[in-house]
């Protein structure tokens, strides 16, 4: 069985050296959000002002699409593969690795249609979630109170909590991360591979 999850974290909560982790591990990571963004040649921290939520999240649903098919179809052939005909890298696998990590935004969970294409992978699915705060804080909103980032804030934390509610209903596990530090990548792998293996 090819070891391939998907996972869909909220802003804040993805620890920014996974992809490190999981490579080192004789892995590879699928950014969605960043193929998104490269497909409408845009930065993604841009995007949504750049080209508007609903093309956004169009580039999304597309690059998911094409992602979802394309780790399905590696699964298929390494299913049907022999062991002499594995790729060295897939028979050096420790136990402690995931071949493939498709890692996608939450705001994936706010449309319908995103979300009926993730149900439909036969993949674990795994939402990372955390407290608004620590979420705030890994992005930059953590600036004393003022009038000025109060709203700000109210609004991170009210999306934060319907995205959370949405994570529940469509993954398999939701995991809460204390901090998204380089020290959390590998534990989180080694959660990610007890928790859906």
């Amino acid at each position: 069985m090819t070891r391939a999850a998907l996972l869909i974290a909220l802003p804040g909560a993805l620890p920014s050296s996974l992809a490190e982790v999981v490579a080192e591990r004789g892995g590879v990571v699928f950014d969605v959000e960043s193929h998104a963004a490269r497909a409408l040649g845009v930065p993604a921290e841009l995007a949504v002002a750049y080209v508007g939520q609903e093309r956004w999240i169009d580039a999304h649903r597309q690059v998911l699409t094409d992602t979802l098919q394309n780790v399905q179809s590696v699964a298929v052939h390494r299913e049907n593969a022999t062991a002499l005909t594995r790729s060295d890298d897939a028979q050096r696998m420790s136990p402690r690795s995931l071949e493939c990590l498709v890692v996608v935004p939450s705001l994936v969970v706010e449309d319908e249609e995103c979300c009926e294409l993730i149900r439909s992978v036969d993949l674990p699915i795994v939402g990372l979630t955390g407290t608004p705060r620590k979420l705030a804080h890994a992005i930059g909103l953590s600036a004393p109170r003022s009038i000025a980032l109060g709203p700000v804030f109210s609004t991170f934390a009210t999306m934060c909590e319907r995205r959370e509610t949405a994570l529940r209903d469509i993954c398999h596990e939701v995991l809460v991360i204390d901090e998204a530090s380089d020290d959390s990548a590998a534990w989180l792998i080694d959660v990610l591979v007890s928790v859906v293996f």
